[in-house]
């Protein structure tokens, strides 16, 4: 059983904060753009959790998922639209966007090459020539290795009175394919008997630092920089280099399109 199909306990299971990265998000597009944002599109949003702040400080949000489930649960808004889509080839008939935003690894579940290669081409056909797009992503080490193999835990509280615990860890890696299996797990607890739990293996995409330069460069695009994430939070803006993979797990890779 997948678990993102399993709509219901999947959103509950990231039904947290997001609003101070939307901030940073939008606080880094505006420096380095020159202007504020008006327009974003998230690819693989899901329920796209992410709209509400996007939309609160004033952007218009266009939000896309392979998941009819996933979109149905998504809140109506104004100055919000969805689309079933293909992250690999897909078409939004409207002016381009000023921003795009593929946060918490999302971007990895493309494990093939050419797969990230044409998602970036599609997403660059839909940017203004000034536009950014950021993507959150682990970073391999300069030997493919990650940094921290540590399992990554956290908790929920639902007003039903139940706890969602969610985990993902890495079970196997295969450096020369910048490729890992991850298995995912999301549990229901009341009280301290789990009344639910679903799990999967996931095949996700690795690269290094310089890889993801040269998929970036293939797909007609430049990545020069990258934010860096220190102690949970985001801690400003470095060069994209060989070696920004080999402290820092976390980074937020920032894409610009070549039209």
């Amino acid at each position: 059983m997948d678990l993102y199909t399993q709509s219901d306990l999947y959103c509950a299971a990231f039904d947290y904060s997001v609003t101070q990265d939307v901030r940073w998000a939008l606080d880094t597009c505006t420096g380095l753009m020159g202007r504020v944002p008006e327009t974003v599109l998230e690819p693989m949003c899901g329920n796209a959790r992410y709209a509400a702040d996007f939309i609160d400080m004033g952007l218009h949000y266009f939000g896309f998922d392979r998941s009819k489930d996933m979109l149905d649960r998504a809140e109506a808004r104004s100055m919000q639209e969805l689309l079933v889509a293909d992250a690999c080839e897909f078409e939004i008939d409207r002016p381009c966007f000023d921003m795009a935003w593929c946060p918490i690894n999302s971007i990895r579940h493309l494990h093939e090459t050419n797969d990230l290669i044409r998602h970036l081409r599609c997403v660059s056909r839909h940017l203004a020539d000034d536009g950014l797009y950021l993507i959150e992503t682990d970073v391999a080490r300069k030997d493919g290795t990650k940094v921290d193999d540590r399992p990554i835990t956290w908790r929920t509280e639902q007003s039903d009175g139940t706890v969602i615990q969610a985990s993902w860890r890495t079970i196997e890696s295969n450096p020369d394919c910048s490729k890992v299996t991850e298995l995912g797990r999301i549990e229901r607890y009341r009280d301290d008997d789990c009344i639910e739990m679903v799990e999967t293996e996931y095949e996700m995409c690795l690269p290094t630092a310089a890889q993801w330069i040269d998929i970036a460069s293939q797909a007609g695009c430049l990545l020069a920089k990258a934010g860096i994430r220190e102690q949970g939070q985001w801690a400003g803006i470095h060069p994209m280099e060989d070696s920004i993979g080999e402290q820092n797990e976390a980074v937020m890779l920032i894409i610009q399109p070549a039209h």
